[in-house]
């Protein structure tokens, strides 16, 4: 991917790009080299990855992906595997070199705001388990619709179900659970259309969003 076409922020460094401002996340330090240990052998992790691939595949093809707070790669390294162009953008360094350690083509330490891409450039964008850790949200879903092209995708997981929310959730960093039509108000509120959304596994929320005014056939 051409990422000096798309930022002016980053600068690459042992095959990682880096943002030039501090990234301060609500995440555990030690979450990234935690989850390292189990993924390739977890079931809920594979699941999820088997979900993810089947309805980014349905709604696109030959777009790059860029998969935001994307942890240790692991999604990536799937996408990638699929044929999907896919790029990590991750805000902790442990999941950085971790994702360059699974091969992904394209590694961004750095929050989202900080790696301060310019506008209406991105084709597709992916936050997996993200933006419960974001305490302000719908500022974040502002500044991904400002990045995204005309007709391009946003693909969501989130935690599910408020009453669920635990003293786990917050070691974890997060700030809130969702349920479907909390996430579909917040979107919208950003600008975003509804192509899809359901729950999965037990606890689980997958929404894809696009801009309004587009096209695209399924």
């Amino acid at each position: 991917m051409d990422i000096e076409r798309i930022s002016n922020n980053l600068e690459k460094e042992n095959g990682i790009y880096f943002s030039q401002s501090d990234s301060n996340i609500s995440y555990p330090d030690d979450a990234n080299a935690n989850c390292m240990q189990i993924e390739e052998n977890s079931f809920w992790f594979n699941h999820r990855n088997d979900v993810i691939v089947e309805v980014v595949k349905k709604y696109r093809s030959g777009k790059d992906f860029f998969d935001i707070g994307g942890g240790n790669g692991f999604v990536s390294k799937r996408l990638q595997k699929e044929g999907i162009k896919t790029a990590v953008l991750e805000p902790g360094l442990t999941g950085a070199k971790n994702s360059k350690k699974r091969e992904i083509q394209t590694v961004i330490c750095s929050t989202f705001e900080n790696a301060r891409f310019k506008k209406s450039i991105i084709e597709a964008i992916g936050h997996f388990y993200v933006i419960e850790h974001i305490e302000n949200d719908q500022h974040f879903l502002n500044r991904i619709y400002e990045s995204l092209k005309p007709g391009g995708f946003v693909y969501i997981t989130v935690s599910a179900y408020k009453f669920l929310l635990s003293k786990s959730d917050k070691i974890a960093g997060d700030y809130r659970r969702f349920m479907l039509q909390h996430l579909h108000d917040l979107l919208r509120r950003s600008y975003f259309q509804m192509e899809s959304s359901t729950y999965f596994i037990y606890n689980s929320t997958f929404t894809n969003f696009l801009p309004p005014g587009t096209s695209k056939q399924v």
